[in-house]
């Protein structure tokens, strides 16, 4: 991961390495995710400003003075799973869709004038 600033790509290793070891409210310190990424829990916690931002984690640095505490949120714990969701109803509605269309209307125009 890069230290310059977050990006969108790996925010979401850090999401994804926070729900491997946390549940939903359940609050780990940003040096367990980055051990896990074998990167700086300075890094860590740019990432998680972000999705905290964005809503998908909690961070707090309040606690403690060197380590921040992150917590996945719902809609965090679940964003790999709508991921999925949201792949599935894009092929089926902007392919499916389209192919079943055409091939209903191509035996239509067989039938009809073939």
């Amino acid at each position: 991961m890069s230290d310059e600033f977050p990006t969108y790509r790996a925010a979401r290793k850090v999401l994804k390495a926070l729900n491997q070891v946390a549940l939903p409210g359940q609050i780990v310190p940003s040096d367990v995710v980055a051990t896990r990424l074998n990167v700086s829990h300075l890094v860590v916690e740019d990432h998680a400003r972000y999705l905290a931002s964005i809503g998908l984690l909690k961070y707090d640095k309040s606690k403690t003075d060197y380590y921040a505490s992150l917590s996945p949120t719902d809609a965090g714990s679940k964003y790999f799973v709508l991921s999925a969701d949201r792949v599935r109803q894009f092929i089926y509605k902007s392919i499916l869709v389209p192919v079943i269309v055409s091939l209903a209307t191509s035996l239509l125009l067989h039938w009809l004038f073939g």
